[in-house]
């Protein structure tokens, strides 16, 4: 989800950390730069909850958010950076 805000003084950036650290979905908020602000990664078990979530920041904070863009996937892929395979052939290599 990428959010532009109006403005995000020291005051709004705490009031912030305080209501997410309160939220188990939201599993990571950084400012950004760009077209957004603010880009959190929200993890939900079904849409309906992703978009309670993202009501929830909306209210909370609809004083200063100017619009926001959320996108959903269904599943998570995952990169691995190092392969078992030469891990593997690392560790026969020591052998």
């Amino acid at each position: 989800m990428c959010i532009s805000l109006k403005t995000f003084d020291i005051s709004h950036e705490m009031r912030f950390k305080e209501y997410i650290s309160d939220r188990p979905a939201v599993i990571r908020a950084v400012k950004v730069l760009g077209n957004c602000d603010l880009m959190l990664h929200i993890a939900t078990k079904d849409a309906s909850e992703l978009h309670k979530t993202i009501k929830g920041i909306y209210k909370a904070f609809v004083d200063i958010i100017t619009g926001y863009q959320a996108w959903g996937a269904y599943k998570e892929h995952f990169f691995t950076i190092f392969p078992a395979v030469v891990s593997d052939k690392e560790n026969a290599e020591q052998k």
